[in-house]
Parts: C-alpha cells; structure tokens; sequence
C-alpha cells in the first residue's frame, strides 16, 4: 500500500456548479460522440496498468531491459510527441540499464520521500520529465497520484475557486507533491456527483474533456465565452498559415507597442531568430523578446534553435507561434528537457491569436491618431 505523504496545508475550494454542468456534458459525450475514444482510453489504461505490473514489480526491475524500456515508450501518453522511438530510446538509455533501473526502483518502492523520489528520477533518468515520471507513478497506484501535463492544469483552473500555492509549473517533486494533495481534494467533490469516477486516472479523463470544452469558442449550453465580446468577429482556427506574413504582422505588433521590432535576426550565439522585441530597460540594459514562427519542419531541431536563444543573457522570453497541434507537441517536448532556463523562458502564441491582436492594435493605433497620439515606434 503507498504511504499518503501530505506537504503544508493549504485552502483548496471548488465550483460545484460549474462542475456539475461539466460533469452533465462528459456523461452525455462518454456514452455519445466520444464513446469511441472513451473505450480506446480504457483499452489504453488495461495495456499501461499491465506494463506496470508486470514490467515494474520489485522482482521484474532486477531484469528491466532495452525490450521493456521500448514497450513503455510505445505506451505512456508522456512520449507519444517522439516519432521516432528508436532515437528516444537511444538517448534514454544512453547512461546504461542499470540506472535505470534503480530510477525506477526508487521511485515506486524508495524509502525517501515522494519529493525526494520525484527529484532523482529527474536527474538520473535522461527524458524523463514530470509529464512521464508523473504517468508512471499513476498507473502505480491512481488513488494517490496524479497524472501531470498542461491541460489538466486548465482544467483544474477552470473548476478551482480558491487555490493556495498551486503549482501551474511542476519542475520539483515538492511541487508534484502539493499538485497530487490538490488532485485528490477535487476527485473526492467529483466522486461525491459521479460516483463511476473512481480514481485519479479516471479524473484525468474528465479533466481532459474539460480543456476541450475550454478551447471551443462557442458552447451551446452557455452562449458566448465570457471572455469575448459579442462584437468580437472570431476568425476560426487556422488550418496552415503563411510564415512570412505572421513575420510580418509580429514585426508590426512590436512597432505599435514601441519596442524596436526587426526580422531575421541573428544572436550573439550564432542563432536566426525569426523575429526580436528589444527596449532598453533601466539597470538592465538592452532586453530581448524573440518570437520563433514554425510551421513545419523537424522538432528537434528547433527545439535545439531554442535552447540556444534561451541561453542568450539579454533575451527575457522565448515565444514560439504555431497552429494550437504543433503548440502542444513543443510544448509536451520541451516540458520533457531538463532544461529549466528553457522552461522558464518559454512561452506560446497561436497563429490566430497573432491576427487578433495585431487587427485589435492596428485599430487602436488608428484611434489614437486620429487624436494626434502616436507610438514611439508606430511609423517606422
């Protein structure tokens, strides 16, 4: 049985009317339009249970091997970003088996602490982020750990009404630990409604069709989103976009909020840039924002692109701009590195966000003028 380690306590309330409503819709859509997926989900869990069973009992570590590394990387939803899984097993494995092994001995029937545990799974197993080390441990045992990636935190959100120290970053395992405490106080409101939700990796499912419904921009059961005006003409999600002319709308943004914006740019690390922000700062000097467009092309490489520019000292945010897909597979990758400066430099835009914004400042700057006001920056 896993012993429950709990962290300081801190005040977690919840919007049951809001969950509610959630909870009538996901009944609805379980048994409706996402009955298909919702028995490939079980089918999912069944495979990753078993694995973990048979593959992570005390006895089965001792021969852990390359065979079963690569069975849980075909797996566990934390990898499904890697393509090509012969390369991530590679770099997996690279350091040997056998800390690997003892990893993930450690993790599941270490005598430290849950914090402790998470911590040096991070360092001694090559890719393994929060997102892994996290999937793991819930297949582990589902009634004390959760499952840990971006959406879910949406969600979370989403139903919180009060949370105290929630950690929207995971990068720790003090963090994880408080995330897990957190988890466990809303999967008992929600079993309290639907009693079939049964553990954490059953909520994860229902958290999950939440930040689905979070990412349309109408709802039939609630009119417009709060946070659209009614006048607000949404032009619908992109399908493809043209990289020059996102370039070019970014280079605009930058000149109507003042900062000297240019294109093409190249950074003291030998890195292209598609496109940089730079103000001078007091005390600080000259500060960096750099937007990196991508629309197609290998993950890797321009994940190592940003790895570079993030190391660069005067750049303070890295922002990539994507269609929402190709946003969440960098965004599932890069929370996989252990590379905290990355990590904190991140940040993402949408191709259509970009549009509207600049359509929104364009309009603004209009106005303004019109008055004899005008940017710093606005008529280059």
């Amino acid at each position: 049985m896993t012993r429950v380690e709990k962290s300081a306590p801190g005040l977690v309330t919840w919007n049951t009317a809001k969950l509610q409503k959630y909870l009538n819709q996901f009944a609805r859509a379980k048994n409706g339009a996402l009955a298909k997926q919702w028995n490939s989900w079980v089918a999912e869990r069944a495979a990753k249970d078993a694995f973990v069973s048979r593959q992570l009992s005390p006895a089965a570590l001792d021969s852990f091997a390359e065979d079963a590394l690569s069975e849980m990387l075909k797996l566990f939803w934390a990898f499904k970003v890697w393509r090509k899984k012969e390369v991530l097993l590679a770099k997996i494995s690279s350091p040997g088996m056998a800390p690997i092994r003892e990893g993930l001995r450690t993790l599941l029937y270490g005598p430290q602490s849950l914090a402790e545990r998470f911590d040096l799974v991070r360092k001694t197993i090559p890719l393994f982020g929060p997102a892994a080390i996290s999937e793991i441990l819930v297949h582990y045992d589902p009634q004390q750990f959760a499952l840990y990636n971006n959406k879910v935190v949406k969600a979370i959100l989403e139903l919180a009404q009060h949370l105290e120290d929630f950690p929207k970053s995971v990068v720790t395992g003090r963090h994880y630990l408080r995330y897990c405490e957190i988890a466990r106080s809303l999967l008992a409101v929600v079993r309290g409604q639907m009693p079939e939700i049964r553990d954490l990796l059953d909520l994860n499912l229902l958290l999950w069709f939440i930040c689905l419904k979070l990412r349309q921009p109408r709802d039939e059961t609630q009119g417009a989103r709060p946070d659209r005006a009614a006048s607000d003409k949404r032009r619908p999600e992109s399908e493809d976009f043209a990289h020059d002319e996102i370039v070019a709308k970014l280079v605009r943004l930058g000149q109507l909020l003042g900062f000297d914006a240019r294109k093409e740019q190249m950074t003291s690390r030998g890195c292209r840039i598609d496109v940089i922000w730079t103000v001078q700062v007091a005390r600080l000097g000259e500060v960096i924002y750099a937007f990196e467009v991508h629309r197609r092309g290998s993950l890797d490489s321009a994940i190592l692109n940003l790895q570079r520019i993030s190391r660069e000292p005067r750049v303070q945010k890295v922002i990539l701009v994507s269609l929402p897909q190709e946003i969440d597979r960098f965004r599932s990758e890069i929370e996989t590195l252990e590379d905290h400066r990355l990590n904190k430099a991140m940040a993402y835009l949408t191709v259509d966000d970009v549009h509207r914004v600049t359509t929104h400042m364009e309009s603004v700057h209009t106005i303004l003028k019109s008055v004899g006001i005008v940017g710093v920056h606005a008529e280059r």
